[in-house]
């Protein structure tokens, strides 16, 4: 080839222009970004996907209150077939395969209903000024009889998981999964991206700030849907917007808190005072007690019923924010098995020690707390309503209305959130300092589980995934059983002839 023609450069002119995208793809992804500072996809899944499965499961927990009558609660029973058909489904591979893609699909809305499902606790303490008071001395017996009967919970369940897992390990029944082996660690290590050193340089430059506990968009969006929802609440009789505006916004105030500032004031229980203050604003406004805007709260109309109402054709009230909480928190329950089935194998390995603690701490429970609330001089009706403080807020409530009638049920259900809310607070502190790491996944589980159900597990979904699955099943099994044991006729007798 000659010397001038492998030299050869083209002319400017002769050179083609380069090919431009012209999509308006890339264009439209780029503005949604800079307007709401998220992808497009994020966009996405958070209004459309998290509504369309928050629906879905809705509709599935209403199809399971038509079919059981209404005699057990239908987020657990839910929970409870969703969890064992995904369970049958690993039997056959290619159904397996299938369910597994489609479980994809439902990850936003699943992860979005976990992630705030602390939230929809807020109602109940929301409506505590509505219930019956005590008087000063019945209230120290309350909190003496919750603080010992915490720790006596507490110990005595982490004292029997170790023990089932130390004769466990004896038989070589189940290997400990409290500890990574080796061969984990350098899985896990290698599914690790590599890091450069330019990528070590900026971290290391990046000023230590507060991270901000949601995303700017996200407040702005409920900041700005704030002033007409409150121009909305005070021309009309419609509050259920601004009340849900008010409810979100001071939960994230108290997530917002520093963290040793949340040790002692619960992201729920201020999320739960600052509602509270709202709706007794705007009530003002419009003329109303503070009873009276606290009754438009929550008129004890969730989905279930809505969705009977509608189908029936009978008219029904307009569901206050509580309502919406409350149902959307049945959605949560629900989607707990989504995550269980995740760690199924690890929850195979570890369901001897969870039934044997379940079985013998929720007996254990309801009699201990009946006993020792009695034997300190405390009302008939308050002594049966703390039987219940250890079973999530479903069952409690079914075992308050079939078979502890005369139970305070209201001050049952406080106990349960705030039970929840102790063990979220000082429970791991409780933990280490009685030895327990915070790596043994075992123990956090079940005890977290057992000692501050739903809203335990809630905090742990973003710390320690295994332990949040075994915690959901904890909790709701120890619920199980424990409305399992009061309906038999001698225990519950048993359980009435000590509150006399």
């Amino acid at each position: 080839m000659p010397l001038r023609q492998r030299c050869y450069s083209p002319r400017p002119e002769e050179i083609p222009e380069p090919v431009t995208d012209r999509s308006p793809i890339p264009t439209l992804q780029k503005r949604v970004r800079l307007v709401f500072g998220v992808p497009l996809r994020t966009l996405a899944e958070d209004w459309i996907f998290v509504p369309l499965v928050c629906c879905a499961v809705l509709l599935f927990v209403w199809g399971m209150d038509v079919a059981a009558g209404s005699r057990v609660p239908a987020s657990v029973l839910s929970m409870l077939i969703l969890f064992f058909t995904l369970l049958l489904c690993t039997w056959i591979p290619i159904v397996q395969v299938k369910v597994d893609r489609m479980l994809v699909w439902t990850d936003p809305g699943v992860e979005w209903l976990l992630k705030w499902m602390t939230v929809m606790f807020s109602p109940a303490l929301v409506v505590m000024p509505l219930q019956k008071g005590l008087e000063g001395r019945e209230i120290g017996r309350v909190i003496g009889v919750f603080a010992v009967g915490y720790v006596v919970v507490l110990l005595l369940v982490i004292g029997m998981v170790k023990t089932v897992r130390r004769c466990m390990k004896l038989f070589r029944t189940s290997p400990d999964i409290s500890t990574p082996q080796h061969d984990e660690i350098a899985i896990e290590l290698d599914r690790r991206p590599s890091t450069t050193l330019s990528e070590k340089s900026q971290q290391a430059a990046r000023p230590l700030l507060p991270r901000l506990p949601i995303h700017p968009s996200t407040l702005l969006i409920y900041i700005s849907l704030f002033v007409p929802s409150l121009a909305l609440a005070l021309l009309t009789d419609v509050v259920q917007p601004l009340h849900l505006c008010i409810t979100v916004l001071a939960y994230f105030v108290g997530l917002a808190l520093p963290p040793k500032l949340k040790t002692v004031l619960h992201p729920l229980l201020v999320c739960g005072g600052l509602t509270i203050l709202g709706v007794w604003c705007v009530g003002g406004m419009k003329g109303e007690s503070l009873y009276e805007a606290i009754g438009t709260y929550s008129r004890s109309i969730k989905a279930q019923k809505l969705l009977t109402a509608l189908t029936s054709h009978k008219p029904f009230p307009t569901p206050g924010a509580g309502d919406v909480l409350y149902s959307l928190l049945d959605a949560a329950v629900v989607v707990l098995a989504i995550r269980m089935y995740k760690e199924r194998v690890m929850l195979r390995q570890q369901i001897v020690p969870i039934m044997t603690v379940i079985s013998t701490v929720s007996i254990f429970s309801l009699v201990f707390h009946v006993w020792i609330s009695r034997s300190t001089g405390m009302d008939r009706e308050n002594s049966l309503g703390m039987s219940c403080r250890f079973v999530t807020t479903p069952l409690s409530l079914q075992i308050f209305s079939s078979v502890l009638q005369d139970a305070n049920a209201s001050l049952g259900v406080v106990m349960v959130i705030v039970s929840g809310m102790v063990g979220d607070v000082i429970g791991g502190w409780g933990m280490r300092r009685v030895g327990v790491s915070k790596d043994d996944v075992l123990v956090v589980g079940v005890t977290t589980g057992v000692t501050s159900h739903a809203v335990g597990t809630a905090s742990l979904l973003g710390k320690n995934p295994q332990a949040a699955a075994l915690s959901s099943l904890t909790f709701v099994l120890f619920g199980t059983a424990s409305v399992v044991w009061v309906s038999i006729p001698i225990i519950a007798e048993e359980i009435r002839s000590l509150a006399v």
